[in-house]
């Protein structure tokens, strides 16, 4: 029954058109699923990532924009691996400040 959810909730993703499509679903997925193993979590993580960038890397004759994408997000699973349960430092009123400065910041700087 939980596969069935899992599919209809991938598929509803890509349907809808959600941030990062049906792999951003399917990693939320395997990261639930493979919380408790850190060698499966890895390998899920990068099986996942190759879903999705192998194909784009493929087709756009190598182009170094996907080319880095795919390699910070390969390299995203360093901090969630490095992530211990525990709640960090409380930044939430800073965090409420620096969103909405640096994007008010690029989009100055697109104006230019």
């Amino acid at each position: 029954m939980g596969i069935i959810v899992a599919v209809c909730c991938i598929y509803l993703g890509e349907l809808l058109n959600v941030d990062y499509g049906y792999w951003g679903v399917l990693l939320v997925f395997a990261f639930y699923i493979l919380r408790t193993n850190k060698i499966l979590l890895v390998l899920g993580y990068f099986a996942i990532i190759m879903l999705k960038y192998i194909p784009i890397l493929i087709q756009s004759n190598f182009n170094y924009i996907n080319m880095y994408l795919a390699i910070f997000t390969f390299l995203a699973i360093i901090p969630i691996l490095l992530y211990n349960g525990k709640q960090g430092l409380k930044t939430k009123y800073l965090l409420y400040i620096f969103y909405p400065l640096h994007l008010s910041i690029l989009a100055i700087s697109l104006l230019m």
